[in-house]
This record gives structure tokens, sequence and C-alpha cells, in this order.
């Protein structure tokens, strides 16, 4: 059965987009002294910035009427959602040469943010 997307799951899933991105900008290496050090922290929390206007750009009445056109650009939304958790459980690095960064430069994100993206993806279960 193919997903049912409506304004309300938009913006539940934009409460837990802040959520989380609280928590990026909140996690000690946002500010850190070193490019280094902050790197993937603030390309992970740009990630979900960009992702959370995306997703508040859709337009709920057309959710809510289930346009096909507003669905798709849902999906990506939720595929970045997916990225993100990948992102931010990776400690190979490898998900650094994204950004061309060596990949030895791991952070642990924390538990904080690794139980929000593990939740945010959950609710974005494309099951549904």
């Amino acid at each position: 059965m193919p997903r049912v997307v409506t304004s309300a799951s938009r913006d539940r899933l934009s409460e837990n987009l802040s959520s989380l991105l609280e928590s990026l900008k909140a996690h000690p290496l946002y500010n850190a002294a070193t490019p280094a050090d902050r790197g993937k922290i603030q390309f992970a929390c740009n990630f979900v910035e960009s992702s959370k206007k995306q997703l508040d750009r859709l337009d709920g009445q057309k959710l809510d009427a289930q346009d096909a056109n507003e669905a798709m650009r849902y999906n990506d939304v939720i595929e970045r959602c997916i990225f993100t958790q990948v992102l931010i459980s990776d400690m190979t690095g490898s998900s650094m040469d994204v950004r061309g960064e060596d990949p030895r430069l791991t952070i642990d994100f924390g538990g904080d943010i690794k139980a929000k993206v593990d939740m945010l993806v959950a609710q974005t279960d494309l099951t549904q």
C-alpha cells in the first residue's frame, strides 16, 4: 500500500527535524576551534537545516489532496533523513568521502543525537 502523506505528517517530521537540529547545534564540537573538529557536525547541521527548509516549503493542501508531485518532493526529504542517519551513525569515516575529508576524522555524535535521528527515520518508514 502506498504511503499516505498529509500536512500532519509533514508537520511531525518538521518538528523532529527541528529537535535534531537543536541537538546538533548544542553539540560541543559545533563551535570547535579547528575546521577538522567541527566539519562533520556542521555539515550534518547544514544538511538537516536544508532538509527542513525543503520540507517546510511543501504545500500542505497539496499533500492533503494526495498530489503526486508534492508526495514525490516529500519522499526526497525522506531520503535526506535516511542519509542523515547514515552520516550520524557512520563510525568508519566513509561518509566523509562525500565532503572529500579524511575518513579518519570520525566523531561521536552522542546518544541524544543518535536517538533523535533513529526516531526520525522510524517515523519515515518507507513501508507505510
